[in-house]
């Protein structure tokens, strides 16, 4: 039996009353956060609930943490997310936001930074990348599926695949998994079975499996490429052809221009400056 996502939680018809009113915010705020980072913020949880009892602390509220052996920083600012939303749930002050947690982090990213450690960008997928995967794929079942999600480079393909509207004739998610049914023959005994559509959704491993599969046919470094690639690709494209900051950021849903920047392929930060030329 195939589970359901959060964000399949069902909202009650309106009618009035209280009762009704709370289920629907019960609902709504189950839906606040993705699947994937609620699964994310629980781990998170957990392993922060590990080291306070290994030191005898409380959990609630936080007084002090540590960026643990072997821990990169990208755990380490998810598990500080984590703090911050149980704190939050909880109706506490949250102290992830004070300056010194903040100076802490900063130092953190510089200390890893200079040690080499933080993860290197994963390659751009921009509209001349895309169009050589593309050409390889072949016009199979999957590679049709393949080839959409690739083109369509929608904001909420990690985890969250496109959906129709319940009302519609097909609803459910629009990428999904497609698989080859088990069979008792034996081999040489007939035809392989052909593919089969299945219900359930591909989930964020499977779609960044996919584009390193169809780009490492296409020559490409599958450890360069992932999930990513597809979203720095777009945004990429859109400066090269002149689209303005404020709308790539609206494009690309980012709640700063610092975020955006972390998606760019700026190259050299002098090359077509503004006031080049003008002393």
């Amino acid at each position: 039996m195939e589970g359901r996502s959060t964000a399949d939680a069902a909202v009650p018809e309106h009618d009035g009353t209280i009762g009704t009113a709370r289920l629907a915010a019960d609902a709504y705020s189950r839906r606040a956060k993705a699947d994937n980072t609620r699964r994310a913020y629980r781990a998170g949880v957990r392993a922060w609930c590990a080291w306070c009892a290994s030191h005898e602390l409380p959990y609630l509220p936080a007084h002090a943490a540590e960026r643990g052996s072997g821990l990169s920083v990208n755990t380490v600012e998810l598990r500080r997310a984590a703090i911050r939303s149980l704190h939050f749930i909880a109706g506490l002050p949250v102290p992830t936001a004070v300056a010194h947690v903040a100076a802490t982090l900063a130092g953190i990213h510089r200390a890893a930074a200079d040690a080499g450690e933080l993860p290197a960008k994963k390659l751009a997928a921009t509209a001349d990348i895309l169009r050589q995967i593309l050409a390889g794929i072949p016009d199979d079942l999957a590679g049709l599926r393949d080839r959409a999600l690739l083109l369509v480079r929608q904001r909420r393909h990690r985890g969250h695949p496109v959906r129709r509207h319940r009302t519609l004739p097909g609803a459910g998610a629009v990428f999904r998994r497609i698989f080859v049914p088990p069979t008792r023959h034996q081999p040489g005994e007939g035809l392989r079975p052909s593919p089969v559509v299945g219900t359930r959704a591909i989930d964020a491993g499977t779609v960044a499996r996919i584009i390193k599969t169809r780009a490492a046919k296409a020559g490409f470094d599958r450890d360069e490429v992932g999930g990513r690639s597809l979203k720095r690709g777009a945004l990429t494209t859109g400066m090269d052809r002149g689209v303005h900051p404020t709308r790539l950021k609206q494009f690309g849903r980012h709640k700063s221009y610092a975020v955006l920047d972390e998606y760019l392929e700026l190259g050299d930060p002098f090359d077509g400056h503004p006031l080049n030329g003008v002393l």
